[in-house]
């Protein structure tokens, strides 16, 4: 599903990465007229049929809309306003867009819902008996402190671990996917991401079987934090997700599903410094209503185990 108000627009996806191919691919009906990039090496290339150009051609083209498909909405903005774009003609995809499931809310349909708590106990127990101090993070968390459940309209599961913590969680990944549930119909795939000769995360994603259409993919992701400069910083490709370290010196736990799950010191305090009001339920939220900071890009690496 696309937001309403794309429908009909001529847009423009500022971002020629990996992103904003799958959002191209995943979503059809969008008209895309153009990709604009600051990688002068595809300027004049394609996907599909849709020219990949400079910034500066903006200038020139027609178009309704520029959709920021990169994590680096904030200096992208300025720089489109400085081209003359205006204000109202920039826009964000809501995050379920950057996901694998094209739009859908995987935890609103009953068997996806199911197999993802099944995965929620699996990595709980897997947690205690390896002893790693795996934390739930951002909605995950959110809907197991204010709902109790999954959020419905949520797209993926997050967890966390700290930078000492990583080593041993990647040396027993092979467990994990030994015990996470495999069910007929579904694919399991485990992805580490790496950059620099660091682990960043690991990305486990259930599809459908081909043929089958059992649940509505959707992504486990165990993200790396590492404290820099007073902050517990995400490392990745793209921005980082930040918070303050007082939450991550120490790991609380919180009891949910009837298992005992770790979270961030002061899950509370947390969710207020990610979320601000997080006991008001928001749906289709953007990657700018998270506290980010932006960060020089990391080629990364996919390999599956």
């Amino acid at each position: 599903m696309i937001p309403i108000d794309f429908k009909g627009k001529r847009l423009v996806l500022f971002g020629a990465g990996r992103v904003a191919r799958l959002m191209f691919s995943r979503f059809p009906e969008l008209n895309v007229v153009a990709f604009a990039d600051n990688d002068s090496a595809k300027h004049g290339t394609f996907v599909g049929k849709v020219p990949v150009v400079q910034p500066e051609a903006l200038r020139h083209l027609e178009y309704d809309l520029v959709v920021i498909s990169t994590g680096w909405w904030e200096s992208i903005t300025a720089q489109l306003q400085a081209l003359g774009v205006a204000p109202s003609r920039i826009v964000l995809p809501p995050k379920n867009m950057l996901a694998i499931n094209n739009g859908e809310k995987p935890f609103s349909h009953a068997p996806t819902k199911a197999l993802a708590l099944e995965v929620l106990g699996c990595v709980a127990d897997f947690s205690a008996r390896h002893a790693i101090p795996i934390m739930l993070d951002f909605g995950t968390l959110l809907g197991a402190v204010r709902d109790g459940d999954l959020i419905p309209w949520d797209d993926d599961i997050d967890f966390s671990l700290n930078d000492h913590a990583y080593p041993l969680f990647v040396n027993h990944l092979a467990d994990l996917k030994v015990a996470l549930p495999k069910p007929a119909g579904c694919d399991l795939d485990m992805t580490v991401l790496e950059a620099e000769d660091l682990i960043t995360g690991v990305a486990v994603t259930y599809r459908n079987a081909v043929g089958c259409n059992a649940i509505v993919p959707f992504e486990i992701g165990f993200m790396r934090r590492v404290i820099e400069n007073g902050q517990s910083v995400t490392k990745g490709a793209g921005p980082s997700f930040i918070a303050p370290e007082v939450h991550f010196h120490n790991v609380g736990s919180i009891t949910f599903l009837g298992k005992q799950f770790c979270t961030p010191d002061d899950a509370l305090g947390y969710l207020s410094y990610v979320y601000g009001d997080w006991k008001t339920p928001r749906q289709d939220v953007t990657l700018a209503e998270y506290p980010m900071q932006e960060s020089e890009y990391l080629e990364t690496s996919r390999t599956l185990v």
